[in-house]
């Protein structure tokens, strides 16, 4: 049922009447908030289209409680937005909604001055299929807020992943390693040949996307796999142990070491290398290194290693480090995390070698972040045969412990089995593909917003 502006009159009226047949003595006064504290979504109806053995396409609805996509109240900017999108295809042009506020809560389907505005009720239905406002009165009759409602719902199927190729980068069709990344906004991609030379090459989004190829400088002889990079500075240790910098990717600077060692890993307080004799931490950008605790004996440790700097979802941050060590044997990496400024050590994650779980020994392997998750793919097996190049993309919900082959992520059937060499590159809104001078980008859930 529907109920009129001047119903909303008589509720505003009768709290201000309330408030002022209180004597002298009540100490109840009729309140000047208003805002919404909690907002849910009550039962919706899905249609899902599935494929018959006989490959014809067939059709069956369901139905699912919208609480399963919690709703995001943002009291400064007045919106009111949940943050997983809502499955394809689902209906929302009549759906019940849980409100908890101060105050008089109503709605319309404009917020202009000429708006009539209708009395909410959890027993009447609202159409989410246009944008929709919600005002909220204060019990005083002071004043009221407005929210704008932001439904996000999937354009594709809630688990699929669109793929999009962008321009090749024309220069790395002979390239032997790439290492790409997100940084300063730009695209960078790194790109080694076996005369020594580097390359670096960034692409601007735009239409097209373009990239501009430049020859990297000072950094003969780089080794990709040891690009470590902060906000502001990228990192890298040559084939002679050199500590190289760049504030842009092209023009590198050997720093002064008291001793050459090979980079791991790097974060905005430290650098990480290693050498014969074990692991080492540094707080002065590389001129002295201190020795780190290990949990388990160095000879466990990796080599030929890749690795990760990352937030958590608890906002701690971690380095995840992967590569090749002989007790791990042939297919599985050897793994090893730190959790910075709570750890002093390194932990190792001991699997055993026959675990189906162990995360994948892969030629130009590398672990990125998206969706709050790890992902790792590569080449074939760097050194045994269990896997073909791209056979699929590997997932960690657990820190980096188990890896299971993604259902849904798969690379383009073209790039499947290739020679080329690969390097991925996650951010906020895709995972990269770089396979050779071929770029793809994926993203999950797109969505539009009513």
């Amino acid at each position: 049922m529907k109920r009129s502006t001047l119903h909303i009159f008589w509720l505003v009226s009768a709290a201000l009447i309330l408030s002022s047949c209180l004597g002298s003595d009540d100490t109840d006064t009729a309140s000047s908030d208003c805002y919404i504290q909690s907002f849910s979504l009550g039962m919706m109806k899905r249609t899902v289209h599935v494929t018959k053995s006989d490959g014809s396409d067939s059709t069956y609805t369901i139905s699912y409680s919208g609480s399963y996509y919690p709703m995001t109240i943002d009291q400064r900017a007045n919106t009111i937005v949940n943050t997983d999108p809502l499955p394809t295809e689902t209906r929302v042009d009549s759906v019940l909604a849980t409100i908890t506020a101060t105050g008089t809560v109503t709605y319309a389907y404009s917020n202009a001055d000429t708006t009539v505005w209708t009395a909410y009720s959890s027993e009447d239905s609202i159409c989410f299929s246009k944008p929709v406002f919600f005002r909220v009165y204060a019990a005083d009759g002071s004043g009221y807020r407005d929210y704008a409602m932001h439904l996000r719902m999937c354009t594709t199927n809630s688990y699929e992943y669109s793929w999009e190729q962008l321009p090749e980068v024309t220069a790395q069709a002979d390239a032997q390693q790439l290492r790409a990344l997100m940084w300063g906004g730009k695209a960078l991609v790194l790109s080694a040949y076996s005369d020594g030379r580097l390359l670096a090459s960034v692409g601007t989004e735009g239409e097209p996307f373009e990239w501009e190829t430049m020859p990297c400088t000072g950094a003969a002889n780089g080794i990709l796999s040891t690009l470590q990079h902060t906000v502001k500075t990228l990192w890298m240790s040559t084939t002679g142990a050199a500590l190289l910098t760049s504030t842009d990717g092209i023009v590198w600077t050997e720093m002064a070491q008291d001793k050459a060692r090979t980079l791991i890993a790097a974060s905005e307080k430290n650098l990480y290398a290693t050498d014969a004799d074990g692991v080492y931490v540094s707080e002065d950008l590389g001129l002295t290194w201190t020795a780190m605790e290990l949990e388990e004996p160095y000879s466990l440790f990796p080599s030929e290693t890749t690795s990760i700097f990352y937030t958590q979802n608890n906002a701690n941050d971690r380095v995840l480090l992967a590569g090749y060590n002989a007790d791990s044997g042939n297919e599985i990496a050897s793994v090893w995390g730190h959790l910075l400024d709570f750890e002093d050590s390194w932990t190792y994650f001991n699997l055993a070698p026959t675990n189906p779980y162990g995360m994948p020994l892969l030629q130009y392997q590398s672990i990125v972040t998206y969706n709050d998750e790890l992902f790792t793919a590569g080449g074939a097996s760097s050194k045994g045969s269990a896997h073909t190049a791209l056979d699929a993309f590997y997932k960690s919900q657990d820190g980096g412990i188990t890896w299971i082959a993604d259902e849904y992520l798969t690379a383009p059937t073209a790039l499947q089995g290739t020679t080329a060499p690969i390097t991925l590159m996650g951010t906020d809104d895709h995972i990269w593909l770089i396979v050779g001078k071929e770029v793809w980008r994926a993203c999950l859930n797109e969505y539009t917003e009513i």
